[in-house]
């Protein structure tokens, strides 16, 4: 019987697959003792650096919260954003229709992002400024917008984010070329804004960034949207957002065998549908940097997002894998990660035999003589395919779910109270079953 690779989405675990490892749920903050180097400005070194790449200002706020905040609040690590587009919705470097607003829209959403990271990074001296930079591949200069804050550093790429062609995705998949925005009434007169005459351009600029940021680090992690649909697992999300993810695989894919990459890809817009996966604290943390987004935005006359998108800060939803160099993988922190002392925990992996999954959950209390907590293996309509145990009492169990026997797509694990009045589900993981692939996309070939 062939082998099954299982994607485990949404919480803390750490699997093993021949010589390849997928991490799924896990933090950024899971590398520990990497020797990072300052950037190029001079910038304090850091013990691990972290990428966030989005096509627009508001995406990690929103669908990789979680992971970007505890990433930007331990001081001995450095975290990079990278926004794509300008995030302008057609406005270009106009106002649009706004006649109160004091900055184009695009820069709004940009104030936004600082806004954002500045909740959470501490900062003694004063605010620093938008500066400018220049980034040389091997054809040509590119002139980059970047703001360093703290243990922070974002860059500001700009191409156009219109409803309508020229836009990043058609530009992805065409020979046209695409200009970048350049907000007249901050720069220079004689800076430049960048031509992308083709995408591998665009490919090359991000993974320039990702060296110029990684300095000697032998190891990072790379935050972007899911590029793939992944059947009904990530469906309908922005074409943009699919895009990013693209660039971003493909900008790691070219910087080679020199350092183990890990990359984190999350599920974005059909979280709308899927369980709340994050705590109580999760929530407070994504809607705090959500808030502060807005919060700018309004303070320079442009509209909230926060009824339309407040949804989506309850889950995070993610699979990640590495890839690079396989002689580096002592690099990376391979330690299991313990379960909340207070809270119900569902966590799994493969065995050896990759046809079964060992599950861990975890009860904080003990029950009462009527009560009992099931844990339940479920399809995406929530159909109970397996009890797989029950517990009435207090503490971390194991068990094993034998999974060669169903096809590939997307299951849930849960844990639900069940007596004689009701039934509460307390926590939900999803699990993502598909055919083993090498980097490439391709389906191994097992045969000897």
């Amino acid at each position: 019987m062939g082998k099954i690779n299982i994607l485990i989405v949404s919480a803390i675990t750490l699997i093993f697959f021949d010589s390849i490892f997928i991490l799924e749920g896990a933090p950024s903050s899971a590398i520990s003792n990497l020797n990072v180097s300052n950037s190029p400005l001079n910038l304090p070194k850091y013990q691990q650096v972290s990428f966030y790449v989005g096509a627009h200002q508001d995406d990690w706020q929103l669908f990789m919260g979680v992971n970007a905040y505890n990433d930007i609040l331990n001081q001995n690590s450095k975290t990079v954003f990278i926004y794509v587009t300008a995030g302008d919705e057609g406005s270009g470097s106009g106002f649009g229709h706004c006649t109160n607003c004091t900055i184009p829209h695009f820069r709004s959403r940009e104030e936004g992002a600082i806004s954002s990271l500045k909740l959470v990074a501490k900062q003694t001296w004063p605010y620093p400024k938008m500066i400018h930079d220049t980034i040389q591949s091997c054809r040509k200069i590119f002139f980059i917008h970047k703001y360093i804050y703290s243990n922070t550093v974002s860059y500001f790429i700009r191409l156009p984010n219109r409803p309508t062609t020229p836009n990043l995705t058609s530009f992805f998949y065409s020979n046209d070329a695409l200009t970048a925005l350049v907000d007249s009434t901050e720069v220079p007169i004689n800076d430049q804004s960048n031509t992308f005459q083709n995408k591998e351009e665009l490919i090359e600029l991000v993974k320039r960034i990702f060296l110029r940021e990684s300095g000697e680090a032998t190891a990072l992690w790379i935050n972007t949207s899911d590029p793939e649909s992944l059947k009904d697992g990530n469906h309908d999300d922005h074409a943009e957002h699919y895009v990013t993810g693209k660039i971003c695989k493909q900008a790691a894919a070219s910087i080679g065998n020199s350092k183990k990459i890990v990359m984190a890809y999350y599920t974005e817009y059909c979280t709308e549908n899927m369980p709340h996966n994050l705590s109580l604290e999760g929530v407070m943390m994504e809607s705090g940097l959500f808030a502060a987004y807005n919060k700018a935005k309004i303070d320079a006359g442009w509209w909230s997002e926060w009824d339309v998108c407040k949804k989506y800060c309850s889950t995070n939803y993610l699979r990640v894998a590495i890839i690079g160099n396989a002689n580096i993988a002592a690099a990376m922190d391979t330690s299991k990660y313990s379960f909340p002392a207070n809270s119900y925990s569902i966590d799994c992996s493969p065995e050896q035999d990759s046809s079964l999954l060992k599950i861990n959950y975890s009860i904080p209390e003990d029950l009462g003589k009527d009560d009992a907590i099931y844990l339940e293996f479920v399809n995406s309509n929530m159909e109970i395919l397996k009890k797989i145990d029950q517990s009435s009492k207090k503490g971390i169990f194991s068990t094993d779910l034998n999974i060669s026997t169903y096809t590939d797509g997307i299951y849930f694990l849960r844990l639900r109270m069940r007596n004689h009045s009701e039934s509460e589900v307390f926590t939900t993981f999803k699990v993502l079953l598909t055919k083993p692939k090498n980097i490439d996309g391709n389906v191994k070939n097992n045969k000897p």
